[in-house]
């Protein structure tokens, strides 16, 4: 068992380092400190760097971004005391997809076939990559409100550029459908206020399915039936 202390960065560093040696591992948040209060939590550590990691709840499903601090707006906790508990194999795996480029409504339904495909409940399903909407030159929008959509949509690591005619949206290990939700309210968004959209892009996109109960040989075969590629298997995660 592993108890850390001070931030992040040394989360991260055990993180990495326990996997690398392809050991499984689950974490506790003990006392993260969030808008209104303190939460607990049991789960899994699906992405780490020296200042963010994305966790999944697991009895909750539910998919957070522990911080350092609460300048960064989509920071959903701030932790106190982060376990690692470690044992040789708690059954969890995950998958890496790759996703081809192309329309985002596409590449969506794509992620939303894999993820559906794995039957079992303990699940999770994040996205990475790039998606541009692009709207007609003559109009414009608001940065402030893309954000503001954002950051209560998107549960994972994410930055938004705004350039002419153009949002940029990049996503490290966001949660699917907070990806989803955050295309649909930005859609309605645009549509109220007149502003045409031309397309909406995606390139670069992976997508990783973090599960437990269902064996590689099974979900690797029925996610290559979709025509999809699994372009990695990490055992114990």
């Amino acid at each position: 068992m592993f108890d850390i202390r001070g931030g992040v960065t040394g989360a991260s560093a055990t993180y990495y380092r326990l996997v690398s040696n392809n050991i499984s591992v689950l974490a506790s948040v003990s006392v993260a400190r969030v808008e209104g209060g303190y939460l607990n939590a049991t789960g899994k550590i699906v992405y780490a760097t020296d200042s963010f990691i994305v966790f999944y709840d697991i009895p909750r499903g539910n998919t957070f971004l522990i911080g350092q601090d609460f300048t960064n707006p989509a920071v959903s906790a701030i932790p106190v005391r982060i376990t690692y508990r470690v044992s040789e194999d708690d059954g969890f795996r995950k998958f890496f997809i790759r996703i081809p480029d192309g329309d985002a409504g596409n590449m969506l339904s794509m992620a939303r076939a894999a993820c559906n495909s794995i039957k079992t409940l303990e699940k999770a399903c994040y996205l990475t990559g790039i998606i541009d909407v692009w709207y007609k030159s003559n109009s414009s929008v608001a940065s402030s409100l893309i954000n503001s959509l954002a950051v209560k949509d998107i549960q994972g690591i994410f930055d938004i550029e705004t350039v002419g005619n153009e949002i940029t949206l990049k996503i490290r290990s966001a949660s699917l459908d907070g990806v989803v939700m955050f295309l649909s309210d930005l859609n309605k968004m645009l549509a109220q206020q007149g502003i045409e959209v031309r397309g909406i892009y995606a390139v670069e996109t992976s997508e990783i399915i973090i599960e437990r109960g269902v064996g590689s040989n099974d979900a690797i075969s029925v996610i290559r039936n979709l025509g999809l590629e699994v372009v990695g298997v990490q055992e114990r995660c």
